[in-house]
């Protein structure tokens, strides 16, 4: 029973850990810095290609399965710069993972629409300090789970994303600014050392 419960369905394992080894970088020189270990953004390693070849990229170790792929769907990498083509690999690697996070959700069946309309009504109802309000506020939302439906931002849909209030205006708003803030307290640091 625990080997169940603590380790899912083997088969979506697997597949998971094949879709994301497609996705490993492969090693090749530190690069630290933005032009490189010099500041000059100059490579000190050999043979690198500069063009997308199938047969230059077999024997330099550095196949890669996105750019295969496209170049067997037809279209001639070997026509573009090396920097073209990891801009498009770079591309793929931003796009696919949504593609293969959402690809799932129509294969798979859906879950229980009682129990996800419950969740949904318990994750719009505002959270109150008083707790027997707030109390009060959930069973009027699992009473009418559709009572925030007003406030989605895609109606008529199965996206439960809601519409900005100024409270989470604000919560962004001051996450931002933490976020920026220890940026630039790092790069400060940096510039320091430097």
């Amino acid at each position: 029973v625990f080997a169940r419960s603590f380790f899912p369905n083997p088969q979506k394992i697997i597949g998971i850990v094949i879709v994301l080894s497609l996705f490993i970088p492969a090693y090749a020189e530190n690069w630290p810095g933005w032009l490189g270990p010099g500041g000059q953004g100059v490579s000190s390693e050999e043979s690198i290609p500069t063009h997308w070849n199938m047969d230059a990229h077999l024997k330099w170790n550095q196949l890669n399965l996105m750019l295969v792929v496209i170049d067997r769907l037809g279209w001639d990498l070997s026509k573009n710069s090396h920097a073209l083509n990891e801009t498009i690999r770079a591309l793929l690697r931003i796009i696919t993972p949504f593609f293969f996070l959402v690809l799932p959700g129509y294969l798979v069946k859906p879950d229980d629409k009682e129990a996800l309309t419950t969740f949904y009504a318990k994750m719009k109802t505002p959270v109150l300090v008083d707790r027997q309000t707030d109390r009060k506020e959930l069973e009027i939302s699992y009473a009418n789970p559709h009572r925030f439906d007003h406030l989605k931002m895609f109606p008529n849909t199965g996206w439960e994303f809601c519409k900005w209030d100024k409270t989470d205006i604000v919560g962004f708003s001051i996450a931002m600014l933490v976020a920026f803030g220890i940026i630039g307290f790092l790069i400060l640091v940096v510039s320091i050392g430097a």
